[in-house]
């Protein structure tokens, strides 16, 4: 009874802190350009709740009568930058969240939605933040996307999956598609780019887009094949003659080939061979070559990833 109190009391600290930080950043912005009345409300109530218990006797000196405002703002900036282990600059809203709750990418989707509407009740959601959401009706736990999410990329040969830290997490977007994101970042050393993966899918599980390591180097973000493109078997065919051909070698002697479909996310077309966004498929051959074909299986490149 005592651990599940305390762990219920902790639930309700980090909590009450936001209910009393956010306010605070909301009207006056970061803290570093915070006045020193809002700087002193900052530190008491956080002395209230039982935290800064290192800087309990230092707090006290704030209301000391001798001291000049000067000397005060100083000691809260110290007291703040001590408890978050930062600079001013790095005193916010979240930092403190995660001082108490832990880091974000830890945080429950229910966490995440009671942030989000503590952002939007002191009007700091801004368009550039995420807006979390919970499933409803007939739309995938988090349970049911995460198993979608790693049966798509088993499908395509994804490592490490078993042994992986997983992030799930919904979040609302234009025009009210709601999504999952889920994210593999694998336990086992060597794997190319650290093995991380990702999937996008819609709230009822149909993929909108991937990523994985095979297609990092060749500046691919991998989605379903467009309605009118060549089939996933051709592509293949196609490839695979192009990518013998570059090698001076023949098909049966290619090694671990592999079939995307994507689009090209990086701007720089002498880097990613065509434009930005252009949707292509990409065969992968052992050999560290590629081709990149269009959707009608136009050949746009064949070469070694960099």
């Amino acid at each position: 009874m005592v651990i599940t109190f305390t762990a219920f009391a902790a639930t309700l600290l980090w909590k009450d802190a936001g209910e009393i930080v956010a306010p605070l950043e909301g009207r006056n912005g970061y803290y570093d350009n915070w006045n020193l009345e809002a700087k002193i409300e900052l530190v008491e109530a956080l002395v209230d709740l039982g935290e800064l218990r290192d800087n309990a006797d230092d707090e006290r000196f704030l209301s000391d009568s001798s001291m000049s405002a000067k000397e005060k703002e100083a000691l809260c900036d110290q007291i703040m930058t001590s408890y978050a282990n930062g600079q001013p600059d790095t005193v916010t809203l979240l930092s403190i969240l995660e001082k108490l709750h832990g880091d974000m990418s830890t945080w429950s989707m229910e966490d995440l939605v009671w942030y989000n509407a503590l952002l939007q009740k002191n009007d700091m959601l801004s368009d550039e933040d995420e807006n979390y959401v919970l499933p409803f009706g007939g739309e995938l736990t988090e349970e049911q996307a995460i198993q979608t999410a790693k049966d798509f990329l088993i499908a395509k040969d994804a490592q490490g999956l078993e042994k992986a830290q997983i992030e799930a997490m919904m979040t609302e977007v234009n025009d009210g598609l709601r999504i999952w994101s889920v994210t593999f970042r694998p336990d086992i050393d060597n794997l190319p780019y650290g093995g991380a993966c990702n999937v996008t899918e819609t709230s009822y599980g149909e993929i909108v887009s991937y990523t994985m390591p095979d297609l990092y180097p060749v500046f691919i973000t991998g989605t379903l094949p467009d309605t009118d493109a060549i089939s996933e078997e051709t592509a293949l065919t196609l490839g695979k003659k192009e990518i013998a051909s570059q090698l001076n070698t023949t098909e049966e002697k290619l090694s671990e080939i592999r079939v995307y479909f994507g689009y090209i996310d990086l701007a720089d077309e002498e880097t990613a061979h065509a434009k930005l966004n252009e949707h292509v498929w990409v065969i992968r051959a052992e050999q560290n070559t590629y081709a990149l074909l269009a959707p009608s299986g136009e050949t746009i490149f064949v070469g070694e990833t960099k």
